[in-house]
């Protein structure tokens, strides 16, 4: 029996585990959480639209009577070398590896300790409470994360600025969403600061590298992630993750597999996708090693909350509208189905 060990509890390894539930193998999930959490809804912590609770599953519960194991510790070394992973309560073993340890904030050498975060239930909890009692509020980042906690902040009542290096919003979009959110930002008197990436962040204002400054009560960081940092340094990578094959293999060492933040790949990194990996790496670890699959990614629409309103990107359209505002709530509920679905379909052998 081969034992799969899977590193982390996002979107990617808690999918490759529920896609494992009645395989042969022996399966153990690690994470130093002891829930899964929703993080596209953190943004609706501001509002109160979801509170913490409605956001995170508990992890013992949903691997019970699964034959999934669950460990509650923190992953502190990879050995690809000799197949081990060193956590804080021992180590481990496996025949293969899932690397699905997530990201941790691209800080691009900077100290902003200043700021708060917003990737973790943790660090969006901490936020929400900073904002509630500022009037102003600097949101560094203007992705798809950074433009949904600008909304949300400004609904608030809050005045809001958003910097970034890029000269639009989203700039990795394409452009017609950029030209709708920034009609969106001017009609809610969001300030939007493009083109001058931040030199510095201090405790009451940033530095940008133009020589201006913007002076605020709080800040948030929001400028992009990179592959967890442990990762990066155990398996000596860089900050974009494990350089995987086209079947999410490591090329170095193929009993390793990578997927979501921490897999290089040409993908924008969603829950949609990592899910979509899950399960290319799940049935390429319970078939034969000639039947693997390929992971030829898929174009999922992306779906960005706009304070009461929506944004639906796909390819080159974007429309806007509060129905993708809702739609974002109902994609939340159809996930959470999905998993009960997925663990009795796994039990039952279907």
């Amino acid at each position: 029996m081969a034992k799969v060990l899977v590193l982390g509890a996002g979107f990617a390894g808690v999918n490759v585990c529920m896609n494992l539930i009645g395989s042969e193998h022996d399966v153990e999930l690690l994470d130093i959480n002891g829930s899964h959490e929703f993080k596209p809804g953190l943004v609706d912590l501001y509002r109160g639209r979801h509170n913490e609770d409605e956001l995170r599953v508990n992890l013992n519960k949903l691997f019970e009577d699964t034959g999934i194991k669950f460990s509650r510790e923190a992953v502190e070394d990879i050995d690809p070398a000799e197949q081990k992973v060193r956590t804080n309560a021992g180590t481990h073993d496996y025949t293969y590896l899932v690397v699905a340890l997530g990201s941790d904030p691209a800080t691009y050498g900077m100290d902003v300790s200043s700021a708060d975060g917003f990737y973790s239930l943790t660090s969006a909890k901490k936020s929400v409470k900073k904002v509630e009692e500022a009037e102003k509020v600097t949101v560094v980042g203007a992705g798809y994360v950074g433009v949904e906690v600008a909304g949300e902040i400004s609904e608030m009542g809050k005045e809001v600025s958003v910097v970034d290096s890029a000269t639009r919003p989203m700039s990795t979009g394409n452009e017609e969403s950029s030209h709708k959110i920034i009609d969106y930002m001017n009609n809610e008197g969001i300030n939007f600061k493009g083109g001058s990436a931040v030199k510095r962040v201090e405790e009451s204002k940033v530095v940008l590298e133009n020589g201006k400054s913007i002076e605020h009560d709080a800040c948030i960081w929001a400028a992009g992630v990179q592959a967890s940092e442990m990762v990066q340094e155990s398996l000596e990578v860089e900050r974009r993750g494990v350089p995987v094959d086209k079947y999410l293999r490591w090329r170095k060492y193929p009993q390793v597999f990578a997927l979501g933040d921490c897999a290089d790949l040409d993908v924008i990194d969603t829950a949609h996708n990592a899910i979509d990996q899950a399960e290319t790496v799940a049935k390429n670890i319970d078939s034969a090693r000639e039947e693997m699959i390929e992971y030829e990614g898929s174009e999922f629409p992306l779906l960005v909350s706009l304070g009461d309103s929506g944004l639906m990107m796909y390819k080159e359209t974007a429309l806007r509208s509060s129905v993708f505002r809702k739609l974002k709530d109902v994609v939340m509920k159809v996930y959470l189905l999905n998993l009960r679905k997925k663990k009795l379909a796994g039990r039952i052998g279907l």
